[in-house]
């Protein structure tokens, strides 16, 4: 539920609240959500810049490396970060949680770069391809980068609470699990092999947001992306395995169908959004597979769209109790890991 600025006037009008009470309760709520991390037009705004101004920063820096070679490059990108660092306290010391967060990020996506130079400097990479171009064929020097990525990134979250910075990490780490499968394996240039890495590497970061959702007790989402990404990374990987036998297409909306109710308990809507995509999907595979040149079905699947929209008219009525019914009849183990989630 979104409450607006007109909600609190017209429970000022409703003598609800006072009229005095409406700026300040306002400016209260606002503050309370600066730090969360949604797709709200504003934060849109803020990502979206941040990562062009990424983007452009990271482009420099790579440009400089052609220039100045191993050791400049590493100079020049230790340069961007100690800049970044100083606008990090700044905007920490302002309040400017956004700004800051997303000068973090800007840290954590520079590190790699800061020791890829000093490691070509020294001679530890077999070539002297420059950073772009490289295929990381050298896995303990590549995993050594993601690595250095990662420990700055948990660093600044240990010391500045930002959980932007937990962005570029979230990516680090999906790509880091999909090369260690594809480089221990001998199926690496198959396409299903690939599939699964892309899959079991979105299972094992879903189970790292749980994990940190049920350590975390403080207001700061920290597995908003862990649980985006790892999300997405699973459903494609379980869609991309393709079309198989009836039982498989079953097992897929069975899938979905729980993806959504994991969302529900969760609160987490990436989940409902991919298990809705899905139970599309299959009911696109019945119109086009099982039941095609059928006339029957088309009736049907009117009907099951308008049995869907009126659900969803009853779940904006009983959204709370439906929650609470389901948080009722979870086991006691996991509500009392999850029960902070509803505060």
């Amino acid at each position: 539920m979104r409450i607006s600025k007109q909600n609190l006037k017209d429970a000022a009008h409703a003598d609800i609240v006072s009229s005095d009470q409406v700026d300040a309760l306002w400016s209260f709520l606002l503050n309370s959500q600066r730090d969360k991390a949604e797709f709200s037009f504003t934060h849109l705004l803020y990502y979206f810049g941040g990562l062009i101004a990424i983007g452009a920063m990271v482009i420099f820096v790579i440009l400089a490396e052609e220039t100045f070679g191993g050791l400049g490059f590493s100079v020049v990108s230790f340069c961007y970060m100690a800049v970044a660092f100083w606008l990090l306290r700044r905007f920490a010391a302002e309040q400017q949680s956004t700004a800051a967060g997303i000068c973090g990020a800007f840290i954590v996506v520079v590190t790699p770069m800061v020791f890829y130079g000093l490691q070509q400097a020294l001679g530890l990479w077999p070539d002297h391809t420059l950073y772009r171009e490289h295929q990381w064929s050298t896995e303990w020097l590549f995993l050594s980068l993601s690595l250095s990525a990662l420990v700055m990134g948990l660093v600044l979250v240990w010391r500045f609470r930002y959980p932007f910075v937990v962005m570029p990490m979230t990516v680090t780490l999906w790509y880091s699990l999909v090369y260690l499968a594809i480089v221990s394996s001998d199926n690496s240039n198959d396409w299903d092999f690939r599939v699964l890495a892309s899959l079991w590497a979105g299972v094992i970061m879903l189970l790292l947001a749980l994990v940190i959702d049920i350590k975390n007790r403080s207001h700061q989402d920290y597995s908003f992306w862990l649980y985006m990404l790892g999300t997405i990374s699973f459903w494609l990987g379980l869609t991309a395995l393709g079309d198989g036998e009836q039982w498989e297409t079953v097992t897929y909306l069975l899938i979905n169908l729980s993806m959504m109710v994991v969302g529900i308990v969760l609160m987490r809507r990436i989940f409902v959004v991919c298990g809705a995509l899905g139970c599309c999907l299959y009911l696109g595979h019945l119109a086009s597979d099982v039941f095609q040149d059928s006339w029957l079905f088309p009736l049907a699947l009117t009907g099951l769209g308008g049995c869907v929209v009126y659900l969803g008219i009853l779940w904006q009525k009983h959204e709370a109790g439906v929650i609470d019914y389901c948080w009722q009849h979870l086991p006691n183990t996991v509500t009392k890991y999850l029960s902070h989630l509803r505060q």
